[in-house]
């Protein structure tokens, strides 16, 4: 039989950010996403979830570039990607990630950070595509 542990939440100042995040009125998702990452992230494995989250984020701003000098269209052909005219946002989030994924060494790729920064990156990207720029200030 194996044992468990659960880790303390530490006790820093940027910690201490987070549940004063959950607690205002106002309840902005980005604050709090922003107060749990910038406590937690320096406590992973090194490069366990910025390894993931760089190459999702380099494909994400190089398709965008793209897209906004030159259409959707053409830019997810130079991405290669296949779009689904049905699923547009689900098609790129989806592309992109494996794009993303073949840059990156197969052992970084399969771990468990990696899957949790597939799964935000996804919902980010088709967030952003659905609702355009609305997406960038919603709490």
């Amino acid at each position: 039989m194996g044992t468990s542990q659960a880790a303390r939440a530490p006790k820093t100042v940027k910690w201490n950010q987070v549940p004063s995040a959950l607690r205002s009125p106002a309840r902005n998702a980005s604050t709090v996403v922003a107060a749990v990452v910038s406590a937690t992230l320096p406590r992973l494995p090194g490069g366990a979830v910025a390894t993931p989250a760089y190459y999702a984020v380099s494909e994400g701003v190089r398709f965008v570039k793209d897209a906004r000098e030159h259409g959707l269209r053409t830019a997810a052909q130079t991405a290669s990607l296949r779009v689904s005219e049905k699923y547009v946002a689900s098609s790129v989030a989806g592309g992109l990630w494996n794009l993303a994924v073949s840059r990156m060494d197969p052992r970084t790729a399969s771990t468990p950070y990696a899957r949790l920064a597939e799964v935000a990156f996804k919902k980010t990207v088709s967030a952003i595509i659905v609702k355009g720029e609305a997406a960038m200030g919603e709490g």
